[in-house]
């Protein structure tokens, strides 16, 4: 391959080869744009992930609440079954200092052990509904917990699509526009070619070289219609909104407008968030899971408790 100061087109080779180069740089930083414009969307999945775990924790102080209530619940009922339990030995003590007294002493007692199998029975059924109220309201977390991630998962695959097509329409115009900056490029080469042609006949011909006139004419005429090609195909830089991508607006049911509206993008936004919530998300995830689990192994209790009722 002959060097380039060996070309007889030096300056116009060089000149190529230049704005290849450029386009190049130009089409690398493009591909820049787009990959800082993904990360931030990755950045603002995060957000939303620990959106989702702020709910969780909220979720897990229900569960606790709910616990506290049957937890009362169960003392409430120890302490009746307790002044029930006082009654009937005060009941029997009395019996024992009046046995020598009253003769329906049997009567006393069957009302008593009725009394005492009454009690049995509330206790029974006080005992299942509690199981119950547990069962209810595991079912009622899980449904919870399970719409959540349902709905994280869902709302993660719309962002991703809308933002792929959005970026997919972007490079469509400038993959368009870069073909046609190529057709405009190789028009101008062969204006360049044929105007280059026709000064070194015409160069040829002032020398004393015997050269037709129409070979002359003929390159002429290939001169203006590559010009005119070259002007038709005539193609600026890349426009400045092809390589920027505004916010992605999608409608949704999970984000209020008006703590949208209230967000400083490139302020502070400690004033967002209150104290209640800051507490929240100071909790070490460890103390977290271990009330989850503390409120699982409680409604595994219960439930077993309900089985063993349903048995005896």
């Amino acid at each position: 391959m002959p060097l380039v100061k060996d070309l007889i087109f030096k300056d116009t080779y060089v000149d190529a080869a230049r704005t290849k180069i450029l386009s190049d740089g130009s089409m690398n930083y493009v591909v820049e744009m787009y990959v800082t414009a993904l990360k931030e969307t990755i950045s603002k999945l995060k957000q939303a992930d620990k959106l989702v775990r702020v709910k969780d924790t909220v979720l897990n102080r229900r569960t606790s609440e709910f616990k506290e209530t049957i937890d009362k619940a169960a003392a409430e009922q120890s302490r009746l079954l307790a002044e029930k339990k006082a009654q009937k030995e005060k009941v029997v003590e009395k019996f024992g200092e009046l046995k020598g007294k009253f003769k329906p002493v049997g009567e006393k007692i069957r009302g008593l052990e009725r009394e005492k199998a009454a009690l049995e029975e509330e206790k029974t059924a006080w005992e299942k509904e509690k199981a119950a109220t547990a069962l209810r309201h595991l079912k009622v977390i899980n449904g919870l917990r399970e719409s959540r991630s349902y709905e994280v998962t869902h709302e993660k695959i719309r962002v991703q699509t809308a933002m792929i097509v959005k970026c997919n329409q972007r490079f469509t115009k400038i993959r368009e526009l870069e073909k046609r900056r190529g057709d405009f490029e190789t028009a101008r080469s062969l204006q360049s070619q044929a105007f280059g042609t026709k000064k070194c006949l015409e160069a040829l011909k002032e020398s004393g070289i015997d050269i037709p006139q129409e070979t002359i004419d003929l390159f002429t005429e290939q001169e203006k219609e590559f010009e005119e090609e070259a002007n038709r195909l005539i193609v600026d830089g890349i426009p400045e909104e092809f390589l920027c991508l505004s916010p992605l607006h999608l409608p949704s049911p999970f984000l209020n407008e008006n703590h949208l509206a209230a967000i400083d993008p490139y302020g502070s936004n400690t004033n967002l968030i209150d104290a209640g919530t800051v507490t929240i998300l100071q909790t070490p995830t460890n103390l977290i899971h271990s009330e989850l689990k503390s409120s699982e192994e409680t409604l595994i209790v219960l439930k077993t408790d309900l089985i063993c009722c349903c048995f005896s």
